[in-house]
């Protein structure tokens, strides 16, 4: 015998069944200290690049950074020829350790373009992509390069 369900109530259960499937495909906790970190293996004075939305830890260093994304971008479009070369905020978060995470907003042409954390001098080396009038930068495509210095 087949039993039938009305159609408000297969709605009801495939919508039931697409936000549990959702909700065990969520990527670990931003806020917790190593979720989804990716191990950086950098040494003072050297770069590094960090993709919008990653966090990195510095093992070597003792330190963990996420770069939250871009919240301002007025940098010059490369195909206009401008004034001023524009400038870029970008949020990154630090931490010693374990350590609660610190937010820094930085930027890439006025200061301040670097951030102090524990020992360390973190500066915004460059950020891509570059820009092209009449196109946005979706927020998950931006990378900083960073240099870590004493």
């Amino acid at each position: 015998m087949t039993t039938m369900l009305p159609k408000r109530s297969f709605a009801v259960l495939a919508a039931t069944a697409g936000l549990t499937m959702a909700a065990c495909s969520q990527p670990a906790d931003p806020e917790s200290p190593d979720a989804g970190a990716t191990v950086v293996d950098v040494a003072v004075g050297r770069t590094f690049e960090l993709h919008a939305g990653e966090t990195a830890l510095l093992q070597r260093l003792g330190l963990r950074l996420a770069f939250r994304g871009v919240t301002e971008d007025s940098r010059c479009p490369t195909d206009v020829t401008c004034v001023w070369a524009g400038d870029a905020t970008l949020h990154i978060r630090a931490a010693v350790g374990r350590a609660d995470f610190t937010p820094f907003d930085v930027h890439t042409n006025v200061d301040p373009r670097s951030m102090r954390i524990g020992d360390h001098s973190i500066t915004v080396v460059g950020l891509d992509p570059a820009p092209v009038s009449g196109r946005s930068i979706p927020n998950e495509r931006y990378v900083v390069t960073l240099r870590i210095d004493r």
